[in-house]
């Protein structure tokens, strides 16, 4: 193409200077959609919108269920955690009983 096929506007400038101007474009209007094409439209996605929902509600359901059974087995973990930790605390009582006793021993010898 050659600048004479395309009619881009020319202009002087007050310094002298050549000034193209872009040629303007021609915007196809676009029609807009029928109230029963943008019925059906929002149809499709509603029905999209609640497919994506139940499986959500599937996915909570088996997430419940998942938390359900590990809190399950993190009482019975802490049931049996405190059952040792009672065993120890009489072990330690035992012990301190017994080192009691053994200092009352050293001192009678001592004295």
């Amino acid at each position: 193409m050659r600048d004479k096929d395309i009619d881009i506007g020319r202009q002087q400038s007050p310094d002298g200077c050549l000034v193209l101007a872009f040629p303007a474009r021609v915007i196809q209007p676009v029609s807009a959609p029928s109230p029963m094409q943008r019925l059906a439209q929002a149809m499709e996605e509603l029905q999209s919108a609640m497919a994506r929902q139940r499986e959500a509600a599937v996915q909570l359901r088996e997430a419940t269920g998942a938390l359900r059974a590990s809190m399950g087995g993190l009482g019975e973990s802490l049931s049996e955690y405190r059952g040792k930790l009672d065993g120890l605390a009489e072990s330690v009582a035992g012990l301190g009983e017994q080192a009691r006793a053994l200092e009352q021993t050293a001192e009678r010898m001592d004295g």
